[in-house]
């Protein structure tokens, strides 16, 4: 290979770079959003729709111009992203019941642009405040710390938030007895809960941006995988997220140096 060439595009020269579509049954996701794939996204004044890349038809979409978020065609790490307010903007996936698995497992590339003292959520799946009601909440508590909450279970992160780009990854199992509610940022577990019980009947819109609590960032890559996944699932994830997007991962992750490659 030419001197200087990255692992990254070493790997896409030998077609050899890991990527979501690659995972088997029960890891294929059931939502894919991805600012990089141009094909996916419909702008105008703002973004109307965000196509879902996983098969599932979850697309996302707002009809009311006054509530798009922006597409920013260099604004995470001079790649694509979505951009929202803080205030009303968002999108929004129908409630499917192929979003309402009783474990799942969460991974986001996301930056917190948010004002201090403020809760924010990048991805909420709620039909009002109530902790009680929400099926899941991903973002940024009003301490200032990136915060998941679950089926009821609250999985705050420690340290207070920076703002820069983040790999995000929330998994969560079926129940108690089969293990904890798990969170990490670039690759470092930084919280765990093993109280929580399955919020059941949930049918309110999934939104990207937040609704109760609006976003005030940028959200980049979004997958949904309807399963608790495996340690070795979630850092192809979080690599296949941090080397497409220029991101480094924790010093102990096995694709801190190299990305995931196809048949390693």
């Amino acid at each position: 290979m030419p001197r200087g060439i990255s692992p990254l595009d070493e790997a896409r020269l030998q077609g050899r770079l890991w990527t979501p579509d690659l995972l088997p049954a029960p890891f294929r996701p059931n939502l894919w959003l991805d600012a990089m794939d141009l094909s996916t996204i419909t702008a105008g004044t703002g973004v109307s729709g965000w196509r879902d890349k996983s098969g599932r038809a979850n697309n996302a979409a707002m009809a009311t111009t006054a509530n798009q978020p922006t597409y920013q065609p260099t604004g995470f790490l001079g790649g694509p992203t979505i951009r929202f307010s803080g205030a009303s903007q968002r999108l929004q996936v129908a409630h499917a019941a192929s979003l309402d698995s009783t474990e799942y497992s969460f991974f986001g590339a996301v930056i917190d642009d948010g004002v201090s003292g403020s809760f924010r959520a990048w991805l909420e799946k709620s039909v009002n405040n109530s902790q009680t009601s929400r099926k899941y909440w991903l973002g940024v508590s009003n301490a200032d710390q990136f915060w998941d909450i679950s089926e009821n279970v609250t999985v705050t992160s420690t340290g207070t938030v920076t703002k820069a780009p983040q790999v995000v990854a929330a998994v969560k199992p079926t129940t108690q007895a089969v293990g904890p509610a798990r969170f990490f940022q670039n690759g470092v577990q930084t919280a765990s809960d093993a109280t929580f019980t399955n919020v059941t009947g949930n049918t309110s819109v999934l939104s990207i941006g937040g609704t109760f609590y609006p976003w005030n960032g940028r959200v980049a890559e979004v997958i949904f995988i309807p399963a608790a996944v495996p340690d070795y699932v979630r850092w192809l994830i979080e690599g296949y997220l941090a080397w497409r997007r220029g991101m480094r991962l924790a010093a102990a992750h096995p694709y801190r140096n190299r990305p995931p490659l196809i048949g390693v």
